[in-house]
């Protein structure tokens, strides 16, 4: 898997290179046990002194040099229909690392799901990885989202209605913490379908809320994208098909507009001695633009054991552009026809996802 960030070189970019090696079993036609392993490496390029952020006490235009990080992250899955466990750690070679933990449940097999959710923050190399501040050696950042969430799902053969609400608990090494609410709704219909496939319309209205601003890379900053308002509306249209029986595949695109309203952040928000009284402080930002995503997702049954697979997501969300390409090749036991029908059901991962082309 390839990602992308854009941003300032050595601060907001970041390109990651991931290879999961997963290896899973279906216990009772009903659970699925799955073990991955993560080896990852972050580039957020160097900032050569062309910039006006600062890294940690360093002054604004320090050469700072190439700013990466490598290692490899661990996770055991444990899912079902209605349940979803998963327990791993962030990558080992990183300068904070954290363990991650999941749990999903859909009581009753009803319309509600409720999902508690450990995990980095992906954002930046500081918010991933953590760093080291070329002045003093304090090591910042590592940022983890503790989230906890409630959604309900109404939906039917022809159309459906969701909405959702969550709180997260952020905290880091040396980062001061962080809480967010959140919460949304939406709704598709379908309009169309044929033998190859369905086409779907949706409109979806997101919101979420941070106590401080901390995006910055300055002690006590977790550099993570946390405005004080932000609102996202969008129109998705997806269509959903197979070819020959053999390639499943889905292409989504939308468009929308986002609102977004940051408040001024202390440089040094942990560090009296170094903030003072009316110390420097980064100016606050509001902006309204517009907003665009598009997703391919595919999966081709090469031979009777043999699944080829890949996507490509591409997203202007949260102001930066968002860029992620990846691709699979699973080997199953278990023999399964090249031809059959794409509403066969699998069973999910712990988050209770599907992907294309699985049995």
């Amino acid at each position: 898997m390839l990602r992308s960030r854009s941003g300032r070189d050595g601060f907001e970019t970041l390109s990651e290179q991931q290879l999961n090696f997963e290896t899973s079993t279906v216990i009772g036609d009903k659970f699925r046990l799955a073990a991955i392993a993560r080896p990852t490496f972050l580039d957020a390029g160097d900032a050569s002194g062309n910039t006006s952020l600062r890294l940690g006490l360093a002054p604004s235009g320090s050469d700072l040099g190439a700013n990466t990080a490598s290692g490899v992250g661990a996770e055991v899955q444990l899912s079902s229909e209605n349940f979803g466990l998963k327990v791993g750690t962030t990558p080992d070679g990183f300068l904070v690392q954290n363990a991650t933990l999941g749990l999903r449940l859909r009581p009753a097999n009803g319309p509600f799901t409720v999902m508690f959710n450990r995990d980095v923050v992906h954002d930046t190399l500081l918010s991933y990885a953590g760093v080291k501040d070329p002045i003093s050696g304090q090591i910042f950042g590592g940022v983890m989202s503790n989230a906890l969430s409630l959604q309900g799902d109404w939906a039917g053969a022809e159309s459906g209605v969701y909405a959702r609400a969550g709180y997260q608990h952020l905290t880091g090494d040396h980062v001061q913490t962080n809480r967010r609410i959140d919460g949304g709704g939406g709704a598709w219909w379908r309009v169309l379908k044929t033998s190859d496939g369905t086409l779907t319309l949706g409109a979806n209205l997101f919101g979420m809320k941070y106590d401080k601003n901390l995006r910055y890379f300055t002690l006590g900053h977790g550099g993570y994208f946390s405005p004080q308002r932000y609102v996202l509306f969008n129109i998705p249209v997806t269509w959903q098909g197979t070819y020959n029986g053999r390639f499943d595949y889905s292409i989504t695109g939308g468009l929308g507009l986002q609102h977004i309203m940051e408040d001024d952040a202390p440089y040094f928000p942990l560090d009296a001695s170094l903030q003072g009284r009316k110390g420097p402080v980064y100016t606050g930002v509001t902006q309204t633009g517009e907003h665009f995503s598009l997703r391919m997702d595919g999966g081709y049954r090469i031979a009777p054991h043999w699944t080829l697979g890949g996507f490509l997501d591409i997203n202007n969300t949260r102001s930066y552009t968002n860029q992620s390409a990846g691709f699979y090749l699973r080997y199953i036991f278990r023999e399964q026809p090249l031809v059959r029908d794409m509403s066969i059901p699998s069973l999910p991962d712990w988050t209770g996802g599907r992907q294309l082309g699985l049995p």
